[in-house]
């Protein structure tokens, strides 16, 4: 949604990492359900009324400083190109910069321009997840 601090975040021409989790983390989906909020006192971790998704999971740092969620994951860096707004969601158009594997199998779809191979879906190949209505988050 527009109203999340997420989208502000990824204003036109500023770079992310969209994080493609293995099969094998779907436990993990839920702590990406809420939103991160800062600690009063600048202070990493989780202080009071502080919670940040990433505290406790193995990150890396893609070429732009953004984190890339690790092991098991598949990542792009891409950088905003646009966005078009409907009603209360916003869609991002984004150019892939850069994009690689952390230990995953290189079986499935090839990616031929960025040099890398994506598992097929499977125990050990991303989550697809597609929601039967609109209804329910």
């Amino acid at each position: 949604a527009p109203s999340r601090g997420l989208a502000a975040a990824i204003a036109a021409g500023t770079p992310f990492v969209v994080n493609l989790l293995a099969e094998g983390q779907r436990g993990m989906v839920g702590r990406f359900g809420r939103p991160a909020t800062p600690a009063k006192d600048g202070q990493a971790g989780q202080g009071e009324g502080r919670y940040d998704p990433f505290d406790g999971l193995a990150v890396e740092r893609a070429p732009c400083g953004a984190a890339i969620i690790g092991p098991g994951s598949a990542w792009l860096e891409c950088v905003a190109a646009g966005d078009v707004t409907v009603t209360d969601h916003r869609i991002v158009v984004a150019l892939v910069r850069s994009a690689g594997c952390m230990s995953l199998p290189t079986a499935g779809m090839s990616l031929p321009t960025a040099g890398m191979s994506l598992p097929t879906a499977g125990a050990d190949g991303p989550i697809v997840h597609i929601r039967k209505n609109g209804l329910r988050y």
